[in-house]
């Protein structure tokens, strides 16, 4: 349940900022993203997803991105707005829209949701279960679920 309501408050989010691709983020992982961002060639996903886990925290950005696989000749616009500490909702745009737009849309469409936001936030077990042992040598590993269309990514520290 508290998925499909991320993906519904994230989804409105979308359509008012005039793109299918959107995806809510919390401490550089995908938390919840539309079904259009999921439709994206999985390749092109994970170097989105490590390029927006690269980033310092700052409050908006706007940074020209290239797709290789899903189309290799036309830049994107790859809005990420910081929501709350460690929470940053992410968009794939084109020339529209403007930053102030996305911003205010982000505080009218996320601001009744935050207190959710947080309490997610904090809730989400982020290690791998203790079952699990991967052996020390391993300092990264992708996981990709090609029936769900989900990439789960984990490093070291």
């Amino acid at each position: 349940p508290e998925e499909a309501t991320l993906r519904k408050v994230l989804e409105t989010f979308a359509v008012h900022n005039a793109t299918p691709h959107a995806a809510l983020f919390c401490h550089g992982r995908v938390l919840v993203a539309t079904h259009d961002w999921w439709d994206i060639d999985a390749y092109d996903l994970v170097l989105l997803t490590t390029f927006i886990r690269s980033l310092p925290a700052v409050g908006l950005r706007d940074l020209p991105v290239y797709l290789p696989r899903s189309n290799p000749s036309t830049p994107y616009r790859l809005i990420v707005l910081r929501i709350t500490h460690g929470m940053d909702v992410v968009l794939l745009a084109g020339p529209e829209p403007n930053l102030q737009a996305v911003e205010d849309m982000a505080h009218n469409v996320f601001g009744l949701a935050l207190p959710y936001l947080k309490q997610t936030r904090d809730a989400l077990p982020w290690t791998l279960p203790p079952s699990v042992v991967v052996d020390p040598g391993i300092i990264g590993m992708i996981v990709h679920d090609y029936n769900a269309h989900r990439i789960l990514m984990t490093f070291s520290h």
